[in-house]
């Protein structure tokens, strides 16, 4: 059978001797192994330099805080503790799959203790430019954690670009063609791209609630356009960049005042992290501000109460997760659905990160504005690139089943095990 490690979800420093072995007993019904984790090691590892330092490195961000031998440390401990607890619970014909940036050391520790072993890992993450990544004082040692894999997965071929050039300038084997060869052996490097499980959202879609709350929704937002945005309260989200842009769109066009609706759901995550608290801080001062100059055009109420720190079961209550998705849910099928009058259809979605948050105003603006010569006439914006993709988008899902819309449907992970098999 199939076999989860992972860590359980609390601090051992937390746990008694006797419901440590309740924790083993109970995850072990479902196949699933703990890697217990003291709170320092949580603290170096998970919120020190997996979210401090890789995160915002891997999302072209600055690396505020977290670089410190400490964390550095704490991170090459607990992928060792990983490794430890994959081999003992492993055999040498087991194919091993390995996931995103916590554990990059993790394949070249399995690779050492296990040369003929078979190992794929998948980043689950943007891999950064190599000027950017070789900028970190432990690039190599990263780099040659990935290439103890058999098959290293990430999301876009461009991701896939940026490693294969890092290990250039590293001076790590022979490049090749979606491949590192090593002396020992070939590492190939593809792009894997993963989506959700369509079925599930569809399916809730058209529940009772869901649509209770879809018809809430056309009678709140009636003869509006609407701009709605969904993410986690995370840095690399752009999302004090999105709510200046609006500003922008609103004091430049008075026009649209009373006539378009921001709708922004930030769901808060990795609230011990320093960066996640100050941003908490700047996106609800933003939000203040655009309050305070264009309180009517602001939709704002679900957005607002989570950002003002909900409990996570009332977060799902009004938002929903992927067992109960009602809010979210019938944004969605607003969006696919249509509406009457002069409602817009379509996200604005883009790494504001990495582009001026100007250009999104830009964007707004062309994307409310009913006069298609707009379009032609600023054809050439960059702003624009990312527009012409949700017109492309949105035309698509508009009367198009999803059956046509996704015509070659892959399973990354079928795949990687077929690559794994040669």
């Amino acid at each position: 059978a199939n076999r989860w490690i992972g860590w359980p979800g609390i601090a051992s420093d937390d746990l008694s001797d006797t419901e440590r072995k309740d924790i083993v007993t109970e995850l072990k019904k479902h196949h699933c192994y703990p890697v217990f984790l003291t709170q320092k090691q949580l603290q170096g590892f998970y919120n020190g330099y997996s979210n401090s330092v890789l995160w915002p490195l891997f999302h072209h961000m600055k690396v505020e805080a977290g670089d410190t031998a400490a964390n550095w440390r704490a991170y090459k401990e607990v992928n060792r503790l990983y490794a430890e607890t994959t081999l003992k619970l492993s055999r040498d014909t087991d194919r091993l799959w390995l996931h995103d940036y916590q554990l990059m050391l993790l394949p070249e520790m399995i690779r050492v203790a296990r040369p003929k072993g078979r190992i794929g890992f998948f980043l689950h993450i943007p891999f950064p430019s190599p000027d950017l990544f070789l900028a970190s004082s432990h690039a190599a040692s990263l780099a040659k954690g990935l290439l103890g894999a058999d098959l290293v997965g990430m999301h876009t071929a461009s991701y896939t670009d940026n490693f294969l050039a890092a290990c250039r300038e590293l001076g790590i084997g022979i490049i090749g063609p979606r491949k590192v060869v090593l002396p020992e052996r070939i590492v190939r490097v593809t792009d894997l791209p993963i989506g959700i499980d369509y079925k599930k959202f569809a399916d809730a879609s058209r529940s009772l609630d869901v649509s209770l709350e879809h018809k809430k929704l056309l009678w709140k937002y009636r003869g509006k356009k609407v701009i709605l945005t969904i993410d986690r309260l995370d840095p690399s989200k752009g999302l004090v960049g999105r709510l200046k842009a609006y500003r922008m769109l609103l004091a430049e066009n008075p026009k649209l005042h009373g006539k378009v609706v921001m709708v922004m759901q930030a769901m808060p995550s990795r609230t011990e992290v320093a960066a996640y608290q100050k941003l908490r801080v700047d996106v609800g001062e933003a939000h203040r501000t655009l309050i305070g100059h264009f309180r009517h055009e602001i939709g704002h109420y679900y957005w607002e109460q989570l950002v003002k720190g909900r409990r996570e079961d009332e977060c799902r209550e009004v938002f929903g997760d992927h067992d109960n998705p009602t809010y979210s849910e019938a944004l969605e099928k607003y969006y696919k659905d249509g509406a009457p009058g002069d409602w817009a259809q379509g996200y604005v979605s883009a790494y504001a990160t990495m582009h001026p948050w100007e250009d999104f105003a830009e964007t707004f603006a062309v994307w409310l504005t009913p006069d298609n010569a707009w379009r032609s006439r600023y054809r050439g914006w960059p702003a624009l690139k990312k527009l012409e993709y949700v017109d492309e988008l949105m035309t698509a899902l508009r009367g198009k089943p999803p059956s046509e819309v996704v015509t070659d449907p892959v399973d990354p992970l079928w795949k990687m095990r077929k690559t794994l098999r040669r």
